[in-house]
C-alpha cells in the first residue's frame, strides 16, 4: 500500500511551526541589549515589580515623596538647631516622703560629692526636724538656714568637716511636746559642689512636720538635681 502524501495544509503547518521555533531560538541567542533601540520599550511593556535594585541606578532616582523630610534627619539630635553642648545643664526632679523617730537620720540624695540628709532629734528642750547639707569635696557652697557662700578663708565654704549645726538647709524647731506643727522657720536653699553639681530645694515645696502622721518627724518635698 502506497503511503499517502500529506496535504498542502499539513505541509504549511509544519513549515510555520519550523519558522516559529527557529525564530524563538534565534531571538534567544541573537537578540541582546545592543539589538534593542534605546528608549524603544515603553514602561507599560515591563512587568510590574519585575525590576529590582540590581537593574536600577539609584543615583538617577529623585526623592521619594513620603521620604521628603528624611533629609532633615541629620540634625535630629539637635534642639532648635543647636547641639547638646549649647545647653549648659540638665536637671532631675526628685520627690521624697520620710518618717523619722527621734534620733533617726537618713540620706535623701547625693550627687557629685554633695548631698542632703534628713534628721530628727531633740536639743535644749526642743524637737527638731532638719534638712542638712553635706559634702565630700572641699570648698563647696551652701545657701539656706546657714550660709557658706565662699570667700578668702576655708571657713567660708562648706567643708567635709563642717559641723552639723553650721550646715542646716531648712528646719522646723518647736518646744518638746506633742503639739502637731508643720513648717516653721524654713527657707529655700541649695548645696553646690565646686564643679557646679547642685542640689536645690524650695521651702514652698517642702513640709517639715513635728508630731504629725503618727510620727515625731515627717518630711516631704522635692529636690532638683542640676549637673553641669
Amino acid at each position: 500500500m502506497r503511503p499517502r502524501r500529506p496535504s498542502a495544509s499539513i505541509v504549511l503547518a509544519f513549515v510555520a511551526l519550523f519558522v516559529a521555533l527557529s525564530g524563538a531560538g534565534y531571538a534567544a541567542t541573537k537578540i541582546s541589549g545592543k539589538s534593542i533601540k534605546k528608549g524603544s520599550i515603553p514602561a507599560d511593556r515591563i512587568k510590574r515589580n519585575s525590576l529590582t535594585g540590581k537593574q536600577i541606578k539609584e543615583s538617577t532616582l529623585g526623592t521619594v515623596p513620603k521620604a521628603a523630610t528624611a533629609a532633615k534627619a541629620a540634625d535630629a539630635d539637635k534642639l532648635g538647631g543647636q547641639p547638646p553642648s549649647a545647653y549648659v545643664a540638665t536637671s532631675q526632679h526628685r520627690s521624697f516622703s520620710v518618717k523619722l523617730a527621734v534620733g533617726e537620720a537618713r540620706e535623701l540624695i547625693a550627687a557629685g560629692g554633695v548631698g542632703i540628709d534628713a534628721k530628727c532629734d531633740q536639743s535644749a528642750g526642743s524637737d527638731r526636724v532638719r534638712l542638712l547639707a553635706k559634702t565630700t569635696v572641699a570648698n563647696s557652697f551652701l545657701n539656706g538656714n546657714d550660709n557658706l557662700p565662699g570667700g578668702a578663708a576655708a571657713a567660708n565654704f562648706l567643708q567635709p568637716a563642717t559641723l552639723e549645726e553650721d550646715r542646716v538647709l531648712i528646719q522646723n524647731v518647736r518646744p518638746t511636746g506633742a503639739t502637731p506643727n508643720v513648717n516653721s522657720n524654713i527657707d529655700q536653699g541649695y548645696v553646690m559642689a565646686p564643679d557646679g553639681t547642685m542640689l536645690s530645694i524650695n521651702s514652698e515645696g517642702w513640709a517639715l512636720g513635728l508630731n504629725v502622721v503618727g510620727v515625731k518627724c515627717y518630711l516631704a518635698g522635692t529636690v532638683d538635681v542640676i549637673t553641669p
